[in-house]
């Protein structure tokens, strides 16, 4: 995939049915436990305190910064091709 293919695989995203989630700010302000905590990057910290405030509580990742987290159960997927 190159880097301009990003745009155009975004806006198929509504063509999947996926709802999108907005962010606000109170959202950003719990984040912080997850970096404090878990020493996650703020991305990967706003995706784990989305998924508490939804209360999901599984997760199909390949990040590895995941699997520490507590609060959720992460599996890797094995069917992706890596390298």
């Amino acid at each position: 995939m190159r880097l301009n293919d990003y745009y155009s695989n975004t806006q198929k995203i509504y063509d999947m049915n996926i709802m999108v989630r907005p962010l606000d700010f109170e959202t950003f302000i719990k984040s912080q436990f997850f970096r404090s905590k878990y020493g996650l990057l703020v991305n990967d910290s706003l995706i784990a305190a989305i998924i508490q405030e939804e209360g999901i509580k599984h997760l199909a990742t390949n990040d590895n910064a995941f699997f520490k987290v507590d609060e959720f159960n992460c599996y890797q997927p094995t069917d992706l091709k890596l390298g």
